[in-house]
């Protein structure tokens, strides 16, 4: 009796131990897939090829027509809409002034955009990935531009739509000029530098005289924060360069730096659009407006 009973429990712990190496194989196997796969944000897609890219070509059955005004009527993806949208007859233009969409670069599919709540919940727990060469990327609208330096539109409805990016840089600058006149001190002109990034400069505010500038800096010192770091960085495009641009980047360093700001004009159609991306991707910048710029472009209507 004794005999069969050992038999039993050598039979069982025999039973366990191969249960338990069977769990710890799959186990194993699970760590190894987790550890080899991508570390990616929430927000962020890791398989992208079964998805549709807005960068290929337009046509009748993939696209619709969508109206900006002013004669700028665009071939869009039917991705960027949801059903109820798209106009049954394909000959049927959907009419607005501007289109809003998010997309994840450089793999340019259709994507979500986080909001600061998402990037400082990530960032607070720990759980943030630098997202330097995949980003999301949100146009937060594009619409068509009139030929004046100065919209007057932007005059009737605020910040919507924005002026030419140059007319922005020229606001920023005469902001600064009046502040210092307020706090009576000598207005120094901005000056536009190289940069170290590709197909872009940067723009170095003076802001203020030295005396002036010296004091800002030992305040920002003072409580714990390195002013120019804190205020962030400043580029327009380079001469000859296809679009108009004047974009402000938060520094990456900042623990709350959330994005950059892009206002870029294109050239070629007047089309402009305002857009944000993580201050991280900043050596991305030109290529990705570029690849934005050559997007909109092959959805211009030809016939």
């Amino acid at each position: 009796m004794i005999y069969k009973l050992n038999s039993v429990m050598r039979f069982r712990i025999k039973e366990i131990c191969t249960m338990l190496a069977f769990l710890s194989f799959f186990s194993t196997g699970f760590a190894q897939n987790k550890t080899e796969a991508p570390k990616l944000n929430p927000w962020q897609i890791a398989d992208t090829k079964s998805l549709p890219r807005l960068d290929v070509p337009v046509t009748e059955k993939n696209s619709l027509l969508y109206d900006l005004g002013n004669g700028a009527i665009l071939r869009v993806p039917k991705v960027l809409f949801s059903d109820a949208l798209i106009p049954k007859d394909p000959k049927q233009a959907v009419k607005a002034d501007r289109i809003s969409l998010s997309f994840q670069y450089p793999d340019m599919v259709p994507s979500s955009y986080p909001s600061y709540l998402d990037i400082n919940i990530a960032k607070d727990s720990g759980r943030y990935i630098l997202q330097a060469d995949r980003f999301p990327v949100h146009i937060v609208w594009l619409f068509y531009q009139t030929q004046q330096l100065r919209n007057p539109e932007a005059q009737k409805l605020g910040s919507e739509p924005d002026s030419r990016p140059k007319q922005i840089l020229i606001d920023q600058n005469a902001g600064i000029r009046e502040g210092a006149g307020f706090l009576k001190l000598t207005y120094i002109p901005p000056t536009i530098v190289a940069s170290i990034y590709k197909g872009i400069e940067e723009v170095k505010f003076g802001q203020w005289d030295k005396a002036g500038r010296e004091k800002r800096l030992r305040d920002a010192k003072e409580n714990g924060y390195d002013f120019d770091k804190l205020v962030g960085y400043y580029y327009v495009e380079k001469a000859g360069s296809p679009y108009e641009l004047y974009l402000h980047c938060e520094n990456p360093d900042i623990p709350d730096s959330h994005e950059c700001k892009a206002y870029v004009y294109i050239k070629s159609n007047h089309l402009q659009y305002r857009m944000l991306f993580p201050p991280e991707a900043i050596a991305h910048a030109d290529d990705l407006i570029l690849a934005i710029n050559k997007t909109i472009e092959s959805w211009n209507k030809k016939n």
